[in-house]
């Protein structure tokens, strides 16, 4: 084990004995995930499911950009592989993805590099956006959010859309260094003025988003937590939003303090939107283990018989 992935669960660790110090009963209320009923938790198991299978749709989608041609299969596993491995720290997830694409599709790191980064701003510009209009709109009716809330996702649209349309000046060497930034540039040029490519990918960042939003609501209510359909929605936005990268492992922590922090400043409390988001770790947490680890042995399995046509040839 590295150091930088023993560093990474020591700071979840500290963060979770953290929280136990501030609320020792927390533990207890993400124990509730065991009384979820069966009909519910497999609805919650097929939307986590779906959503892996529409990240791999995503996946396919940027490689055709390139010319890079893969299968639904492929790319599904591919998208299952990227949430496994995003358990180790510092996007070992996008790591493995790009290793897999370059080695067996010849597809560039600087082109896998700029299709990411797209697909990331895309991200943030929907989740922005929907968090944008859903904050201004508890505003008007409720007054149940602040104008900070409504700022942070503007500012989150906004800079979403200048990203998006940001000319990179042109560099001329032939220095390596140089050259992998011309690269990128070219593949981030070629994703950005494609607009079919473009128009895909929102359609289906907004599904994930929308579907996203109806499994915490499920999450939510199994868990005996009554929070508007207001609240879920920011919740969810806000933890697409603002996290950009993993750092720790899976964004254990990370990702349920961004919810408790929504959910207490959308009008409910931090320990709902912690434990809903706990509690939808953990069943999403199973999933992602079983996609992952079943889709590492097809892999290693294709990988092997890739092998040996190529020795026989």
């Amino acid at each position: 084990m590295n150091k930088r992935k023993i560093i990474g669960w020591l700071v979840v660790s500290l963060f979770f004995t953290v929280v136990y110090y501030l609320n020792p009963d927390i533990f207890k209320e993400i124990l509730k995930v065991k009384d979820i009923r069966f009909k519910n938790f497999m609805i919650i198991s097929l939307l986590c499911l779906f959503n892996q299978f529409l990240l791999g749709i995503e996946i396919k989608v940027l490689c055709q950009t390139f010319d890079v041609h893969i299968g639904v299969i492929e790319s599904f596993g591919l998208s299952s592989i990227r949430s496994f491995a995003n358990y180790l720290p510092m996007g070992a997830g996008a790591i493995s993805n790009a290793v897999y694409l370059k080695s067996q599709k010849k597809l560039s790191l600087a082109n896998y590099t700029s299709s990411l980064i797209v697909s990331i701003v895309l991200m943030f510009l929907v989740a922005g956006f929907i968090g944008f209009l859903t904050s201004i709109y508890l505003k008007i009716t409720s007054d149940s959010v602040g104008v900070n809330v409504v700022s942070l996702f503007f500012l989150v649209f906004f800079g979403s859309v200048m990203l998006l349309f940001m000319n990179f000046p042109v560099l001329v060497s032939k220095n390596f260094i140089v050259k992998a930034i011309m690269d990128f540039q070219k593949g981030y040029a070629l994703l950005r003025k494609n607009r079919s490519t473009i128009q895909k990918l929102v359609v289906l960042k907004a599904i994930i988003l929308i579907l996203l939003v109806i499994k915490m609501r499920l999450v939510f209510e199994s868990v005996g937590y009554d929070l508007s359909l207001g609240s879920i929605i920011l919740i969810v936005m806000s933890v697409v939003s603002f996290r950009i990268a993993t750092i720790l492992p899976g964004n254990i922590g990370l990702t349920e303090s961004i919810s408790g922090f929504m959910a207490a400043v959308s009008g409910s409390s931090f320990e709902y939107g912690f434990v809903g988001m706990a509690a939808d770790r953990i069943i999403q947490t199973i999933w992602i283990f079983i996609l992952g680890a079943g889709f590492l042995v097809y892999f290693s399995r294709r990988l092997k018989i890739s092998d040996l046509k190529k020795k026989k040839q």
